[in-house]
Order: C-alpha cells, then sequence, then structure tokens
C-alpha cells in the first residue's frame, strides 16, 4: 500500500508536524502497537500520524534501512499485534524508500471508534502477557499512558467529530471525480498515481469512503476536494470577493470562486494579488536600500483566506466573504472560534482550539502547501503585517461565536491624503467626533460600531471612538437597537430618537 503523500515530507517533516512522526530504528513490537492505539486516538486533532521504521534519532536523523526479510517480517507482525486492539484497528502499511534505502511506513489515522485500547505489554508470540489494557494517547511528540479524564474526553469526542470526516449519505462514490483525485496526487508527489488500482481500492487508501462495499459512500472532505461542485452538497460553499469603491458601497464590483476547495483559495488569492496589493519603492536619505513596501503582505492575505476556507462551517449556508475596502480588507466566515476558546485568548490571539470543524480539509491544503502547521495562523499573519511595517490585523468576533472577522488595514503609505487626514482625526477634539456620528446616523440610519469607524475612514476601530460612543449611549444622545441584548450579533446604534 502506498502513501497518499511524499515520503520526504514525512520523514524531514516539511508539510508534517514532528509530532505526527514517530522514528524507530528497529522494530518493537509493544511500543509500536502503544504509538498506532495512540495515533488512532489522536487526542490533540490532528489527523493520526506515521511510525518509520528503519530510521534512527540519534545525533540527527539517520536513514539505517531495513531488509526485505525484516520488511517482511514486520508487515507479518504489524497485523498480528493490531489485532489486539479494541475496538478492531488496522493501521496501513507501505514499503518506501528513502537516500536509496527501504523502510518501513505505518499510516495510523484517527478513527471515530475511538477511544481504543490495547495491552500495556505482549509476548514474543503477540499474546497478551497479563490481562491489563490501556489507553494510549500523543502528547507532543510522545506516547503515554491517557488518564480517566483524558479517556472521557475521546469519548465525548467520539459522540462529535469533524464535520468533514463523516458520511455524506445524500452522494455517491461517482460524485468524486478521479481526474481530481490523480491531480492532487501527482501535485503531492504521492506513488499512488503511478500504480494502478480499481477506484474503491484508491479511495479507501485515501480514506476518502466509509461503508461496507455494498452501499459505500464518500465522507464530506472527499465531496469538498474532489468534486467539481461542492455547493450541490454544501450550499455556499464557495469565496464571493467584493471590491467597494467608497464607503457607502454605492459602487462594488463583485466575483464568486466555487469549485474544489483548493482551486478556491488559489483563484481568490490570484485575484487579491493582481487587484488589492501594490507596491512602492521609497528611497531613504543616508541608505543605499530603498523601502519596498506593500500595500498587504501577501503572507498574511494568503494565511488569512486559508484560514476562513478551513475553519468555516460546511454546514451553515454562507460563503467565506472578503470584502475589499479602500483602506483595508475584511475576511469573514462562519461561524466563530470555537467556544472553548477563552475571551481572553481571543484578545491576546492566542486561538488554540481543542476540537477542529475540519481537520480532514486542514491535512489536505497543508499537503498542497495552502496552509501552515497547527496554530500558527494568527502569529503568521501578526508577523507578517509587522515586517511590511503595516498597522497590527484586527481579529473580531462575538459573545457566541457566531462570526469571526480578520481585518487586515492597508499600509499607511498607500492612503489618499483624505484617508490620511482622517486618520489624523482619531486625536481630534470629541466633541467633533460626536457631531461627525450623530451625522452619519441621522444620514444611513442603524449602524454597527464597525460601520461608523468605517465611515470616519478608519481602518479599525480606534479605542477613542469606542470610548465616545459609549458616552453618548451614557448621556442618552444613541441607543441600541436591541437594548436588552447589548452584545446581540445584530446589534446596531441608532439615533436616540429611533
Amino acid at each position: 500500500m502506498s502513501l497518499p503523500v511524499n515520503i520526504e515530507n514525512i520523514v524531514y517533516g516539511k508539510r508534517i508536524e514532528s509530532s505526527r512522526v514517530e522514528y524507530k530504528s528497529g522494530w518493537n513490537p509493544t511500543k509500536i502497537l502503544h504509538t498506532v492505539c495512540a495515533f488512532a486516538n489522536d487526542i490533540e486533532e490532528v489527523g493520526g500520524g506515521y511510525i518509520l521504521v528503519g530510521i534512527s534519532e540519534e545525533d540527527g536523523l539517520n536513514v539505517i534501512g531495513l531488509t526485505d526479510s525484516e520488511l517482511k517480517k514486520i508487515e507479518n507482525e504489524l497485523f498480528s499485534i493490531c489485532n489486539l486492539i479494541t475496538p478492531h484497528y488496522i493501521p496501513g502499511f507501505s514499503v518506501e524508500e528513502i537516500d536509496g534505502k527501504k523502510i518501513a511506513v505505518i499510516w495510523a489515522v484517527s478513527d471515530v471508534n475511538r477511544p481504543f485500547r490495547c495491552p500495556v505489554s505482549i509476548g514474543k508470540k503477540s499474546e497478551i502477557s497479563n490481562s491489563e489494557r490501556a489507553c494510549f494517547i500523543r502528547k507532543m511528540s510522545h506516547t503515554i499512558r491517557a488518564s480517566q479524564e483524558e479517556e472521557l474526553n475521546l469519548l465525548i469526542r467520539r459522540e462529535n467529530p469533524s464535520f468533514d470526516s463523516l458520511m455524506n449519505v445524500g452522494a455517491s462514490v461517482e460524485d468524486i471525480h478521479m481526474n481530481l483525485v490523480n491531480e492532487y496526487l501527482i501535485r503531492v508527489g504521492s506513488k499512488l498515481h503511478l500504480k494502478e488500482y480499481d477506484r474503491n481500492t484508491l479511495l479507501r487508501m485515501m480514506n476518502l469512503i466509509k461503508g461496507p462495499e455494498e452501499v459505500v459512500k464518500p465522507i464530506n472532505v472527499a465531496l469538498m476536494m474532489f468534486n467539481s461542485h461542492p455547493e450541490d452538497f454544501f450550499p455556499y460553499a464557495r469565496i464571493d470577493v467584493v471590491f467597494k469603491k467608497d464607503p457607502t458601497g454605492s459602487e462594488m464590483t463583485e466575483y464568486t470562486f466555487d469549485g474544489p476547495l483548493d482551486s478556491q483559495i488559489r483563484g481568490a488569492l490570484q485575484l487579491l494579488k493582481e487587484q488589492a496589493i501594490s507596491t512602492k519603492i521609497i528611497k531613504v536619505e543616508g541608505q543605499a536600500e530603498a523601502l519596498r513596501l506593500k500595500s498587504y503582505p501577501f503572507g498574511a492575505l494568503e494565511e488569512a483566506v486559508v484560514n476562513a476556507v478551513y475553519h468555516k462551517s460546511y454546514s451553515q449556508n454562507e460563503p467565506v466573504t472578503i470584502t475589499v475596502n479602500q483602506d483595508s480588507i475584511d475576511i469573514l466566515n462562519l461561524p466563530g472560534p470555537d467556544p472553548s476558546i477563552s475571551d481572553e485568548s481571543i484578545r491576546e490571539h492566542r486561538m488554540i482550539s481543542t476540537h477542529y470543524r475540519n481537520k480532514r480539509l486542514g491535512d489536505f491544503l497543508k499537503e498542497l502547501g495552502l496552509a501552515e502547521g497547527r496554530n500558527t495562523g494568527i502569529p503568521k499573519i501578526i508577523k507578517e503585517m509587522e515586517d511590511n511595517g503595516s498597522e497590527p490585523p484586527v481579529f473580531m468576533t462575538d459573545e457566541g461565536r457566531s462570526y469571526m472577522r480578520v481585518v487586515l488595514p492597508i499600509h499607511s503609505a498607500f492612503r489618499t491624503s483624505e484617508q490620511s487626514i482622517r486618520k489624523e482625526d482619531g486625536r481630534r477634539d470629541p466633541a467633533d467626533m460626536e457631531s461627525d456620528i450623530l451625522e452619519i446616523l441621522r444620514r444611513e440610519g442603524c449602524l454597527t460600531t464597525r460601520d461608523i469607524s468605517e465611515r470616519l475612514g478608519y481602518p479599525t476601530i480606534p479605542s477613542n471612538l469606542r470610548k465616545r460612543l459609549n458616552s453618548m449611549l451614557a448621556e442618552g444622545k444613541i441607543s441600541y437597537l436591541y437594548p436588552e441584548s447589548p452584545k446581540s450579533s445584530k446589534q446596531r446604534l441608532c439615533l436616540k430618537s429611533h
């Protein structure tokens, strides 16, 4: 069985996190059984992992290699010891060549039947040496025995699997377009495309279908990635890009990107690269090298768009919306961060989730080089903006986590003189700001705080604007549209006469 990924990406950690790879110089049945069980349990929601037998980690990676007889022995004993796992679980096995030497690769994907348990120790003939069995998990790069609390956590997650790993009973295997599957395998450098398998065998190798042969069905990620029209199964599974020429939105140009999700991402990013990103070269007195500034750093934009597609809920009929304003780019997806992430963590930009809506989708995007490792998206966006000399990005959600918005302000060097003046107005007299707010609400009706900020020409919501609005609310000059629910996602600010 060949792997659906390039072996070098696994061995050298190019697109597979190191925590998902275990190196073994030789065959150790007990430890390997525990690690297979741990990867299948996948408590950190990373998609399982790989055990590479024939590679030593001492003094750096050293490919030792295995003989044909050793490989045959490992394959036979692997399936024997894995029969000791309950519920029943058998990992994938492949012989691969790296640096001219053969190694054994054991591929253990996460499974919805978790938690899995196996013997704590086994005999020479794969017999249970005692009655003790345990649940094993991975923590960072280590295989450990799970605590009662961790085992309970696995049971809870069993009842709430990621959406993209669920079987789609309304679709058929024919809805998986094999030309797209083959294109993906070629792109990621997998050897699977070089061999001939019947369709269902290949799709099972890639863990894209479930069920017995007589009623086999695709899982959701297969339709997201390998169907030409995912919207047929997930309404509004697309990216809408809107260019606003003025804050009122009276002049707009809209583009829609559909098709396989990776194709949507590449299409939207190409459009943004061509129409939203500009470069300015500025000579600096006394410095040989000129400054090269970007209106928006592409790395930050790419990460924000990929994150929106990756973390969107495909059971909600809403597209990912990217709005290009005169002074910012706004990326919106629904819903917001996982409820397990605290308000404090969001404010500190530490959005580390305990559950992923689409972990299999993330694996595919990583293999294609479109996504980074776990929990690196927001730090990368911040760093890219900082390196470009841009103002920091803004991450917004509401109390109910119903949406996630990422706002990337345009670099100050690309603002028009009018926008620059408005930015300076952020330090103007509070009475002038109040007058402008009242005029905007009188002219346009009830608006969100973000809308008011945009009408004033700010790329983000400055603290002095929030203070002024709170003062106006306290003084009764403006009021909430829904006073009984101040933090509602539908909340608007209105003139008191409303």
